[in-house]
């Protein structure tokens, strides 16, 4: 994983094959706008386990909680 100065880089770089409509960094949260429903359950994987995990590095680095729209 690449270090980044903003949540925003970090979160692209991370996804980088996924395609992302659109990432809203908002004050304690980081919001991933996704149309395509297989993409949006690659980022959230069985039972949120790739969501969590993400979410808890996305925490560890940036303080920012990933919510996935």
């Amino acid at each position: 994983i690449e270090h980044a100065a903003s949540a925003e880089e970090f979160v692209r770089g991370f996804l980088d094959p996924l395609k992302v409509d659109k990432i809203d960094v908002q004050d304690s949260r980081v919001v991933l706008s996704v149309r395509d429903s297989s993409t949006k359950g690659k980022i959230i994987g069985r039972n949120g386990k790739h969501l969590h995990l993400f979410n808890d590095l996305v925490q560890r680095y940036y303080q920012k909680r990933v919510v996935v729209a």
